[in-house]
């Protein structure tokens, strides 16, 4: 009895293991993901505003 309950204890460590790292992972990957999206988001944004710049100058002149 002692042996299976031993047994059952370890698979259960095994699996919370497996979840919290494989958790941790994820979490990771997400926020790098979303910090990529932020700069190609702020990328953009400064384009947007070199061209309307461009086009003010170009007016102005």
């Amino acid at each position: 009895m002692a042996t299976q309950i031993l047994t059952l204890v370890g698979v259960l460590i095994g699996a919370l293991t497996s979840y919290f790292a494989t958790a941790s992972v994820e979490r990771a990957k997400f926020r790098r993901e979303m910090t990529t999206r932020w700069d190609e988001r702020k990328l953009e944004t400064y384009i947007e505003y070199v061209t309307c710049i461009k086009e003010i100058s170009r007016a102005g002149s």
